[in-house]
């Protein structure tokens, strides 16, 4: 069975459970399950990618988008969790803590992203979204790149566990 075939038998499986929490005025249960179908139905899927520091995980990303999209060097670099999905044009979303956003061009990405334009994320980023013409993206895949686990700055290593 396909991905996308189970995928859709959960949808129709949350589905029924709502219908008979309702019945049975379980109106928690129902409005969970409900929730759940909906999400199921975007057809959405999430691929995070965690590990060591250094261990080639962004440049795995940008091997599946088949460009350069974010930032790589010899020392640790991603700092904040960098989420990317399909736009029709490149761009970024760099999310604060404070609930500020500002969009910018991929080309400050590592402004915000990384340990050196961001040291211990001084400029207190929560998460940055990259949206990128993708064909790999274009299918409901999300890509989340996160900060190394083990890494020389503890705190790249919090932003992952949290």
């Amino acid at each position: 069975m396909r991905f996308l075939d189970t995928v859709q038998d959960l949808a129709g499986a949350a589905a029924s459970l709502e219908s008979l929490a309702a019945a049975h005025q379980q109106s928690s249960i129902a409005a969970a399950a409900r929730e759940l179908s909906e999400r199921l139905r975007q057809n959405r899927f999430h691929l995070v990618v965690v590990g060591q520091f250094k261990r080639g995980k962004t440049t795995l990303l940008n091997a599946l988008l088949g460009e350069p999209v974010l930032p790589v060097a010899v020392l640790p670099l991603t700092s904040v969790i960098t989420v990317l999905r399909h736009g029709e044009s490149p761009g970024a979303i760099v999310h604060f803590h404070s609930g500020r956003q500002s969009r910018i061009e991929l080309e400050e990405l590592s402004q915000f992203v990384t340990e050196s334009g961001n040291p211990r994320n001084v400029k207190q980023v929560s998460r940055v979204e990259v949206f990128y013409p993708s064909p790999y993206l274009r299918g409901g895949v999300t890509l989340i790149d996160t900060p190394g686990v083990a890494s020389v700055y503890e705190h790249n290593t919090q932003v992952t566990y949290d």
